[in-house]
């Protein structure tokens, strides 16, 4: 198997995998918002929020580090693989003493400080399950990650299922959540073991240039996931809790539709490193199909999510979400730069500008804090929306410009206009087709885009033959 299939393996098995995962995440969801209620959904989203920093802080950047280091140091496997569990042990359990002295602290009311107690036990797995996840990434076999994942989300159901059935209430709904954390990292570590020798150790020289590495990276992704999560923080002191499940029902869906550029990257990323290590001409190449495959998939997902909306949040959410659908739409537009986003900050990493990455981030998120602090109060969850879409705009183009300096060459933009153009034609299908039902408005949009997309040439047929094997053809 070659390169470009290699990648577009790993990128099938993502994508039936996350689908499935994301088809039961969403019953999940479903069952989740119908039990809780806005208010009750905006204080577990609340929960969700304090225990994804946590272990964003905890993770401090060793992920993609580590699968650098593999790529950089393959003869030094084992010796990596065991000081990096080493060092999650100890995150492990400062991430869990973490929220378990935040439940206190924060002025909520008694479920959410219950929560933070229960989520402390999810902190520590969501933890570790780093190390397997480096071990899967760094070899290619992105499948059993996807298999851990579905590992995770049908426990949750299956535990959600009991839980709400049985009405045991808010804390359940947590503890649900923590159990299938919990069996996700077990499963992590049964499936790495067989690839790999995995035990921790604890070198000072080692660790300590792990984590002088990972600091960096560890501050991007905290001011990333600070980004991501300190809307819905502010509003939750700005606002109630209700407007809390209101704008985490909407925020919801694009976290969803963001493991598609999540998972891409995580197939292309050893890829692109190895081809810049070994300073291969395909690099080039491998960074501009990269970034219009996550053209060609973000457009028309966004697009499309915009037009059904309404549906969509009926379907899941229920009746009582309905005023999720403004923000949704707003947020929408602003999803395309979390796509492209995903493949710059990559190139950032591989490149070792991890300072001046967190420098720019930095200057996001303290720009995003001032625009919620003045659109929150007067406009709730739709001044957060804005907020959002406002940052992402100027952050996405600073890191588009700062990455192709970093490559020395433009990102190649051509593909932009036709996609484009496929995606207009594609919403112009599905506003005519909304009369109909909502399946058939889908299928609708999917086979005009998939038209359009081949008439105007978004795909070539020298892309598609990357992908087919030889003797194929």
């Amino acid at each position: 198997m070659n390169i470009p299939q290699r990648v577009a393996f790993n990128t099938t098995v993502q994508l039936v995998g996350r689908t499935i995962s994301i088809a039961l995440t969403l019953i999940s969801f479903a069952i989740v918002t119908r039990y809780l209620g806005v208010a009750g959904f905006g204080a577990y989203s609340l929960v969700l929020t304090f225990l994804m920093l946590t272990v964003a802080i905890a993770d401090l950047g060793t992920t993609p580090v580590g699968v650098r280091e593999l790529a950089r140091r393959p003869d030094e496997t084992h010796g990596l693989l065991g000081n990096l569990l080493g060092l999650r042990l100890l995150f492990a359990g400062l991430a869990a003493l973490a929220l378990l002295a935040l439940s206190p602290i924060v002025q909520y009311e008694s479920r959410v400080q219950e929560g933070l107690r229960f989520a402390s036990l999810a902190a520590i797995a969501l933890v570790l399950i780093g190390v397997p996840a480096i071990v899967f990434q760094s070899r290619l076999r992105l499948e059993l990650a996807m298999l851990v994942e579905i590992v995770s989300s049908a426990t949750t159901l299956i535990l959600l299922i009991f839980v709400t059935t049985a009405d045991l209430g808010f804390s359940a709904v947590v503890l649900a959540t923590v159990g299938g954390s919990v069996l996700a990292a077990a499963t992590g570590y049964v499936l790495a073991a067989r690839l790999t020798r995995i035990r921790p150790q604890f070198e000072r020289s080692e660790v300590r240039r792990l984590t002088k590495a990972s600091l960096p990276v560890g501050l991007f992704m905290i001011l990333g996931i600070v980004h991501f999560k300190i809307d819905t923080v502010l509003l939750s002191i700005l606002k109630p809790l209700a407007d809390v499940g209101t704008y985490s029902v909407a925020y919801r869906f694009i976290e969803q539709v963001l493991f598609i550029p999540s998972f891409f990257v995580a197939a292309v990323f050893p890829i692109i490193a190895s081809y810049h290590a070994t300073g291969d001409a395909l690099l080039k190449v491998a960074i501009d199909k990269s970034f219009a495959f996550l053209v060609i998939v973000g457009f028309p997902v966004a697009a499309g999510l915009f037009v059904v909306a309404p549906d969509v949040i009926k379907l899941l959410a229920g009746d009582e979400f309905d005023e999720a659908v403004t923000p949704l739409r707003i947020l929408l537009l602003s999803s395309i730069f979390f796509f492209t986003n995903a493949l710059f900050s990559s190139l950032l990493v591989i490149y070792d500008l991890e300072r001046q990455m967190a420098l720019l981030v930095a200057a996001v998120v303290v720009g995003n804090v001032a625009l919620n602090l003045v659109l929150i109060p007067p406009f709730s969850y739709t001044g957060a929306a804005v907020a959002t879409v406002i940052t992402e705009l100027c952050g996405g183009i600073a890191m588009m410009i700062w990455a192709s300096r970093a490559v020395g060459a433009r990102v190649d933009l051509s593909p932009v206009p036709r996609v484009l153009a496929a995606t207009a034609g594609m919403v112009a299908a599905m506003w005519a087709a909304l009369a109909l039902p909502f399946g058939v408005t889908v299928v609708v949009g999917v086979l005009v885009y998939g038209m359009l997309g081949y008439l105007l040439g978004v795909v070539s047929r020298s892309d598609l033959a990357l992908l087919v094997p030889r003797a194929a053809r």
